[in-house]
C-alpha cells in the first residue's frame, strides 16, 4: 500500500516542482529564481538571437530536455495508478530519476552543498521515490518473492504453463491415474 502511494506521488511531485523555482540567478540576479517553465521560455527567447549552429542546437536540446521533465511527469501521473505495465511507465520514471540526479549534481557543482530550491527538491524527491520503489521491486522478485508476485510469472510444468495459484493436475484430481 505504501509503495503504491509512493509510486502514485512521483508524477505529481515532479509536475508541481516543474512550476516552482529550480535555480537562482548569478551575482546581480541572485534574487531572481527560475522554474523549469521559465527556463524553457528563457531558452526560447535566446533562440531568437542570431546564434551559430552549435549554440542554437544546444538551446534546442536544453529546451527539449527540460520540457521532457513535464511530459515525463504527466505520463507518470497518468500511468502510475493503473498501467505500470505500459512501456512509458519505466521510461518516464527513470528519466525523472536520472534527470533529477543530474540536475542536483549540476546544482551542487554550481552552488556547493546547500538545500536545493523547492522545485528542484520536489523533482529530486520524486526521482528518489521512483528509484526506491523500483529497487524494492527488484529485490522482491526472486526466490523469496511473495505468492502474489510469483503469480504474475508463469511456471513451466510438464503439462503446460500455469500460474502458482492454479492447481496442478495432480492437485485437481485430473492427473494421471486419477
Amino acid at each position: 500500500m505504501v509503495e503504491r502511494v509512493a509510486r502514485m506521488a512521483v508524477g505529481p511531485l515532479v509536475l508541481a516542482g516543474f512550476f516552482l523555482p529550480w535555480a537562482h540567478g548569478p551575482s546581480v540576479l541572485a534574487q531572481e529564481s527560475y522554474s523549469g517553465f521559465e527556463l524553457v521560455g528563457f531558452a526560447g527567447r535566446l533562440q531568437a538571437l542570431d546564434l551559430g549552429f552549435s549554440a542554437s542546437a544546444t538551446l534546442w536540446s536544453v529546451r527539449l530536455l527540460i520540457l521532457g521533465v513535464a511530459i515525463a511527469a504527466a505520463w507518470h501521473t497518468v500511468l502510475a495508478p493503473v498501467a505500470r505495465w505500459h512501456f512509458a511507465y519505466p521510461v518516464s520514471g527513470w528519466y525523472l530519476g536520472i534527470g533529477g540526479g543530474i540536475a542536483a549534481g549540476i546544482g551542487i557543482w554550481r552552488a556547493g552543498i546547500e538545500p536545493p530550491p523547492l522545485g528542484l527538491g520536489l523533482w529530486l524527491a520524486g526521482g528518489v521515490l521512483f528509484v526506491a520503489c523500483e529497487m524494492l521491486s527488484f529485490r522482491r522478485i526472486g526466490p523469496s518473492a511473495s505468492i502474489s508476485e510469483r503469480a504474475m510469472v508463469p511456471v513451466a510444468t510438464p503439462s503446460g504453463v500455469r500460474n502458482d495459484h492454479s492447481p496442478s493436475p495432480a492437485e485437481s484430481g485430473k492427473g494421471a491415474g486419477g
